[in-house]
């Protein structure tokens, strides 16, 4: 809270020019309550409770190899009694416990600190069902406010699409209701021009045929928002799909009263997983099943990314933050137990480096996760897609960090971290998952590169002009490139709350490392951007087909702004310890070395034989 605090303090003392005072002192007013707020929720008594429920999920979990609905429901009924967690998210006035982008973010750490699995299966509806529906919620009110001229089946439509909102949002606050989220299908996950399961108007009704998979608590669900293609004929891709509602408990009924009490079973799968085995994830078919249209048609597309965005940035990063702190708990009670040579192997130098290189790691998650949900929260009312970079930020560092942090609690354990009696092999099992869905890796990638595009364009049309006419706005020819480039080093356009910082702190030790970080990224970045071989000109021809060196580009990114993270936290921190100096040393070494894996790919494209291989079919 402190560390936030001073944040926009010192935007406020520092920034009064840019046009920032104003709007930051009233962010740091309503973040600070939000936050006080925040702490009356009490994170100790939340993490404690769920503590008890999850362990005794876990003993139960231990003799089941796949998702047990019995066990699922014994704990969110528990759950739902000791902290109200089916609230969570959906506004007061339908009975629930409103919450921001923050504290979602934290809540969902605590969560998921026990089991992930478990975690996802209470918070998917908040993070996934309840957001759309109140997007449509507050359309539908919109509309009906307006004063436009409308007509009578107009008015009549909105008002049905306000009720159904109404009727779904206070089932789930007050009875517990679970909504799932279904977009992803057999052919197509990341790629959603290439969805094809249809959603047909017949007779004012609507009816959905096809296949769903990787739907998190599908088969529990008591609807399930289904994104389907209902105008395929539109020019543009993002004017083909809708939203749509299944109610599944009348589906279910009026299948189990068909005469086939086999159907279902065929209908909804559960997936036999690597991990997650508290959580289930379900294929879904479904065969001319009724449905209603929610929102504005043609519009879901657009629902889905106002979804999926904020879901990265506080709810999968923060996911996996969880599980990285128990990794360490585990990786360290272990260490300090385990003895080597008469004496306890925390002693050993090399598994204190390790445990270390998992804090830092961690930290640079959990800050990239605040950070994006911060922001978020400055301004609610806006659009989510505006914080696209922010959000896939966290998400890309959470699903490629979380890998290695378990990863290398698991070696500290030796050969007993491949028996599955510790807890660290249930943990490298769940891990894998925090880079696949809501985007992988790769597709976060893609995202960071298209905003970071974006970035260079609007800081300076000069060099985008230049890069486009196939010159080098970086090379020696163009005079202003060491007065733009270290205008831009010091200006920092890609993370616009931390650009004020404490007095005078890039003279300090780790504010020249991150100062130098930064010049040799803007010299990559600039002279990959304008590259005639596979820069701006080469994706504005493959927008789907980025060379990997932009995956690269992506990732030093994501890991020299998580590690500033943790500087600027550091140094605002007035109580920093000698520890809290390593770890964030240690951030800065991480992120050193994807710099210099960045760098020496970069060489290697400018190696016509290597990259041509990468760039033509």
């Amino acid at each position: 809270k402190e560390f936030v605090a001073n944040i926009f303090t010192d935007i406020i003392q520092r920034a009064p020019d840019t046009g920032r005072a104003e709007v930051a002192q009233e962010i740091l007013k309503n973040l600070i309550e939000k936050m006080e707020k925040t702490d009356g929720l009490s994170w100790e008594n939340l993490a404690k409770q769920f503590e008890e429920v999850a362990v005794g999920v876990m003993k139960k979990m231990g003799v089941e190899t796949h998702f047990s609905r019995k066990v699922f429901e014994e704990a969110r009924n528990q759950l739902i009694d000791k902290i109200d967690a089916n609230s969570w998210g959906v506004p007061e006035e339908f009975g629930g416990t409103p919450m921001t982008k923050r504290q979602s973010a934290l809540s969902t750490r605590e969560l998921s600190y026990e089991d992930i699995g478990l975690g996802i299966g209470v918070g998917a509806t908040a993070a996934l069902g309840v957001p759309p529906l109140l997007e449509v919620y507050r359309w539908a009110v919109e509309q009906l406010e307006s004063g436009k001229d409308i007509t009578k089946a107009e008015r009549g439509q909105f008002t049905t699409q306000k009720e159904l909102v109404e009727m779904w949002l206070t089932r789930v606050a007050k009875n517990g209701a679970i909504i799932a989220y279904a977009q992803t299908e057999p052919d197509a996950g990341t790629d959603m021009d290439n969805f094809k399961v249809p959603a047909i108007e017949m007779d004012g009704k609507w009816y959905i045929t096809g296949t769903k998979r990787f739907i998190t608590n599908g088969s529990e669900a008591n609807a399930v928002l289904v994104l389907a293609k209902t105008d395929p004929d539109a020019p543009k891709s993002s004017r083909q799909y809708s939203m749509l509602l299944v109610n599944c408990d009348k589906a279910r009924e009026e299948i189990n009263s068909s005469g086939n009490p086999q159907l279902l079973a065929g209908l909804e799968q559960n997936e036999h997983k690597l991990g997650l085995k508290a959580s289930a994830t379900t294929e879904m078919i479904f065969d001319e099943c009724e449905a209603i249209l929610i929102g504005e048609r043609a519009r879901g597309k657009v629902l889905a990314m106002k979804t999926l965005t904020p879901s990265r940035g506080s709810t999968i990063s923060m996911q996996a933050v969880g599980l990285c702190n128990k990794a360490i708990d585990e990786t360290r009670k272990f260490a300090q137990e385990r003895k080597i040579g008469g004496a306890p192997a925390f002693e050993l130098s090399q598994i204190r480096k390790m445990i270390a290189t998992m804090e830092a790691l961690t930290s640079m998650i959990e800050l990239s996760a605040l950070y994006a949900s911060t922001i978020m929260d400055a301004d609610p009312d806006k659009d989510s897609r505006n914080w696209t970079f922010e959000c896939s930020v966290a998400k890309l560092l959470a699903g490629v960090l979380c890998r290695i942090v378990v990863t290398l609690g698991l070696q500290v354990h030796g050969g007993n971290g491949f028996v599955s009696e510790y807890t660290i092999t249930r943990l490298y099992e769940d891990a894998p998952i925090e880079g696949l869905y809501e985007g992988t890796n790769e597709a976060q990638c893609m995202i960071i590169t298209g905003e970071l595009i974006k970035i260079i364009q609007d800081y300076d049309a000069d060099a985008a002009m230049m890069a486009m006419s196939e010159k080098n706005p970086f090379g020696t020819e163009y005079k202003e490139t060491v007065d733009r480039r270290t205008r831009a080093v010091y200006e920092w356009p890609f993370m616009d709350l931390t650009n004020a910082g404490i007095e005078d702190w890039e003279q300090t030790e780790f504010g020249k490392e991150i100062f130098e970080l930064r010049s040799h990224f803007l010299l990559l970045a600039g002279e990959i951007v304008s590259n005639p071989k596979f820069g701006i000109m080469y994706l504005a021809q493959h927008p789907k087909n980025q060379p990997a060196i932009y995956f690269s580009q992506a990732y030093a990114l994501a890991m020299l702004l998580g590690a500033e993270l943790r500087v600027k936290r550091y140094l605002l921190n007035k109580d920093s310890s000698d520890y809290d100096y390593i770890i964030t040393k240690e951030a800065l070494i991480q992120a050193r070395n994807t710099m210099d894996a960045f760098s020496n790919e970069y060489s290697a494209v400018l190696d016509d034989k290597f990259s041509d291989y990468f760039l033509n079919n």
